[in-house]
């Protein structure tokens, strides 16, 4: 390598570790069992989950940690990211499905990009700020919004993530159905069987990883092509009516299905 190059590399490195220890300089860290924050301009930002919070399934975010206000989500960029000017970060979250956030949030891009969140649910009827590509990364799909019955149609502003937002009476027991539309599942059975009076499966609809099996109602007209039901989730059998018409990559070859 030449002396230009390993000067400059020198540069780089030394330029991002100034960086790091002044942006640790400005913050001060807030020890949570489960949630690694930061204090920054008197409230809180959250940057992931700890060891402890990794290991749980489904968590409740306090409006408060540690007397601040928890008003961001927004994981720490990696060294290359920053100096690439990249403005993604994914939040380590490990095997949490479920997210319930207490107050009124900003969420940047990429925070869950990485994770297997199924489903986040806002409990504040303030409406939160979801940035652009907030499930930007290794995800098949992004996860399922719950918001307040009360809540307008453009509660997360002008964002594509509207689109996912759903009331509780559009989430009852786990099935996420708008309009007589199929959206998918979040729970714990291996075997569901969607409710009556749904026609039609919606766009990058799909179950949790517990799911083994479905039953779609006879009232079934269409599971569309750009569906999700993919065996390498553990769905194994999919049971629809003679009448039902089921587009072509709709579900995985790999699994089953059964007329009855």
């Amino acid at each position: 390598m030449k002396k230009k190059q390993i000067a400059l590399l020198c540069v780089l490195i030394l330029s991002g570790t100034m960086l790091a220890a002044t942006l640790s300089s400005c913050s001060v860290r807030l020890h949570d069992k489960y949630w690694v924050a930061e204090q920054t301009s008197g409230y809180a930002t959250i940057r992931g989950l700890t060891a402890a919070g990794r290991e749980q399934t489904e968590l409740t975010l306090p409006a408060e940690i540690k007397g601040y206000p928890v008003k961001k989500l927004e994981a720490n960029r990696t060294f290359i990211a920053a100096m690439l000017g990249s403005d993604i970060a994914h939040a380590n979250l490990g095997k949490l499905r479920k997210m319930t956030i207490e107050g009124s949030v900003e969420i940047t891009r990429g925070f869950f990009g990485n994770s297997g969140v199924e489903v986040i649910e806002f409990l504040s009827e303030k409406p939160s700020i979801l940035k652009e590509g907030i499930f930007e990364g290794n995800r098949r799909w992004a996860a399922f919004l719950i918001v307040p019955e009360g809540s307008p149609d453009d509660f997360f502003g002008e964002g594509t993530e509207n689109r996912l937002k759903f009331k509780p009476l559009e989430a009852i027991n786990g099935y996420f159905i708008k309009e007589n539309i199929f959206h998918g599942y979040y729970g714990d059975k291996e075997h569901i069987e969607v409710p009556e009076g749904v026609e039609s499966t919606a766009v990058n609809s799909g179950v949790g990883y517990s799911v083994t099996t479905i039953k779609f109602p006879s009232t079934m007209k269409v599971i569309i092509a750009r569906s999700n039901f993919n065996a390498s989730n553990g769905l194994e059998t999919v049971y629809v009516s003679q009448n039902t018409v089921i587009e072509e990559g709709a579900i995985s070859s790999h699994v089953e299905i059964v007329r009855y």
